[in-house]
């Protein structure tokens, strides 16, 4: 699962009428330049300036597996979540720290 990605899948099999789904793509459309870019060319797009910038992965930080479900439980209740526009599932945040790693 990529990082970015839960929120794109989500919304598109739980809520396709959100209207973040309609930002996403306005996102990616800025950040590419491109007038037809998709939600996906702007999550390529981020992960390919994450590359760029040399962004060490939560690995590097110390974060193992035996972490996941702490810092999944830890993600859903920081504010910035609060915000998002669908809740995660722990078993979708366990594989966006996954991913991250």
């Amino acid at each position: 699962m990529e990082t970015a990605a839960p929120n794109v899948a989500e919304l598109r099999a739980r809520a396709p009428q959100h209207p973040a789904r309609e930002r996403y793509s306005a996102i990616a459309r800025l950040l590419t330049g491109r007038s037809e870019a998709s939600v996906e060319d702007g999550i390529d797009w981020i992960r390919e300036l994450s590359a760029e910038l040399s962004f060490p992965a939560l690995g590097a930080w110390g974060v193992t597996e035996a972490d996941l479900l702490g810092v999944a439980e830890k993600a859903a209740k920081a504010s910035s979540m609060q915000a998002n526009p669908l809740p995660l599932t722990e078993e979708e945040l366990i594989a966006v720290v996954r991913a991250a790693m």
